[in-house]
C-alpha cells in the first residue's frame, strides 16, 4: 500500500502538482517511514518554498540513512534558500563525497562559496567604513572650527564672555555631582547581539534532534549543555571577535538562546 502512495506522489511531482505529491508521500510515511520517502517529500517541499519543513524531512532522511546523497542535496538546497550558507556548504560537500559523479553538488558548492565570500567582503567594508569615519566635534568651538574660521571666531568670543561657574556649590549639588560621577564610572551594560538565530527540532523514535542555525560562527563559539534533573537544553552562542576599528563595546557582544524540550512518555512523529 505504501508503494502505491509513493507512485502517486512521484506522478504528482512530475506533473508539478507538489501539494498532491506532499500529501501522497505523507500517506506513505504513515505506513512505512523510510529515508527515500522523506527525501522525496523534502524535494516537493522545496518546490513549494517550505524550506524549514524541507530541512526537517531531509534531516530525518539522513538520520535513517546517512549514505543517502540526495538527502544531503535536499537539506543543502533548503538551507541555501534560508541563507544558511555554511550549513548548506557542509551538506553539499558531504553529499559530494557520497556521490562524486553528481554535477549538482559542484554547482551548489560554487554558489555557497560565492555567497560566503560576498558576506565576508560586506563585513570587511563595514569595518573599514567604521574605522575611517571622522569623530564628531565635542565642543561648540570645535564644531565651529569644522564649519569655518568666521564661525570659530564667534564661538571663541562667546566662550570667553560666558560667566564663570560658581567657586562653591551647595552641599546637595556636590552630593548629586558625586553620585553622577559614580554612575559615569560604572561599567556599561553589555550590548546584546541582534543577529538572527533560528532553531528547529524533530523526533525519531526515542531520539530528539535539535538544529540551531547561526551565521559566520566558528564551532568553538557554540556551547551545548544538558542539565540533569529537568532535561533542560541550553545553547550558548558567543559573538564573534570584533573586526579591527570597531568599538570595545562591540567586542563584548554575546547572545544566549535557550531551547527547552521536556522528554515525557508521549511520542511525537
Amino acid at each position: 500500500m505504501a508503494q502505491e502512495y509513493i507512485a502517486f506522489g512521484d506522478r504528482a511531482f512530475v506533473d508539478e502538482n507538489f501539494e498532491s505529491a506532499v500529501k501522497h508521500y505523507t500517506q506513505a510515511l504513515e505506513l512505512d517511514p523510510s529515508a527515500a520517502v522523506y527525501e522525496a517529500r523534502a524535494n516537493a517541499l522545496i518546490e513549494l518554498e517550505k524550506y524549514m519543513e524541507a530541512v526537517q524531512d531531509a534531516s530525518k532522511a539522513i538520520e535513517l540513512d546517512s549514505n543517502n546523497a540526495k538527502a544531503y542535496l535536499r537539506k543543502g538546497t533548503a538551507c541555501f534558500h534560508l541563507e544558511e550558507y555554511e550549513t548548506a556548504l557542509q551538506c553539499f560537500e558531504q553529499g559530494q563525497l557520497l556521490a562524486p559523479d553528481m554535477p549538482k553538488f559542484r554547482t551548489w558548492i560554487r554558489k555557497c562559496k560565492a555567497e560566503l565570500d560576498g558576506e565576508r567582503e560586506d563585513v570587511g567594508t563595514a569595518a573599514a567604513a567604521a574605522a575611517t569615519k571622522p569623530a564628531a566635534p565635542h565642543t561648540p568651538v570645535e564644531a565651529a572650527a569644522a564649519a569655518g574660521p568666521t564661525a570659530a571666531t564667534a564661538a571663541a568670543a562667546a566662550a570667553a564672555t560666558a560667566p564663570a561657574p560658581a567657586a562653591l556649590a551647595p552641599a546637595a549639588d556636590t552630593a548629586a555631582a558625586a553620585s553622577s560621577s559614580t554612575r559615569a564610572l560604572a561599567p556599561a551594560a553589555v550590548e546584546v547581539c541582534t543577529s538572527k538565530y533560528r532553531h528547529q527540532w524533530y523526533q525519531i523514535g526515542s531520539k530528539v534532534v535539535i538544529d540551531v542555525y547561526a551565521k559566520n560562527l566558528p564551532k568553538d563559539a557554540v556551547a551545548v549543555q544538558l542539565t540533569g534533573d529537568d532535561d533542560k537544553l541550553k545553547v550558548t552562542i558567543a559573538a564573534q571577535p570584533a573586526a579591527a576599528g570597531t568599538s570595545s563595546s562591540s567586542q563584548a557582544e554575546q547572545q544566549q538562546q535557550e531551547q527547552q524540550q521536556q522528554q515525557g512518555d508521549d511520542d511525537e512523529d
